[in-house]
């Protein structure tokens, strides 16, 4: 098993006319990699699911995490701090 070192960020993601928030981790070394959906539960993308999203980087994977249920409630931001 190799540890990369990782890159995290929040992005945005056009969805119709709402922007949804993403937590996005991805390994530093420049290269082609495959890509991982990490799906919330119910608590939306909280720090578990950043941590979720963040070993299946270091793991040699692309990972985002969206927050799935910003659609109902748009501009609540404070899926990214539960």
């Amino acid at each position: 098993m190799t540890i990369r070192a990782i890159d995290t960020t929040t992005v945005n993601i056009a969805a119709d006319s709402v922007q949804i928030d993403a937590y996005l981790a991805k390994p530093l070394e420049e290269g082609s990699y495959p890509g991982i959906i990490v799906l919330q539960e119910i608590f939306g993308v909280n720090a578990h699911i950043q941590e979720v999203t963040q070993r299946i980087a270091k793991e040699g994977y692309v990972a985002i995490a969206p927050a799935l249920f910003q659609r109902q409630a748009p501009g609540d931001g404070h899926w990214l701090y539960l």
